[in-house]
């Protein structure tokens, strides 16, 4: 059981180190649209 939550936690880490940066950059596209 705590193998399966450590292996979840390392994926969800990787995860979010590939899609934070497009998702970060994706908001600020969206937040200059709508403001405009």
């Amino acid at each position: 059981m705590f193998r399966l939550i450590w292996l979840t936690s390392i994926h969800t880490r990787d995860f979010l180190r590939r899609h934070t940066p497009t998702s970060f950059v994706l908001d600020l596209i969206r937040t200059r649209h709508g403001l405009k």
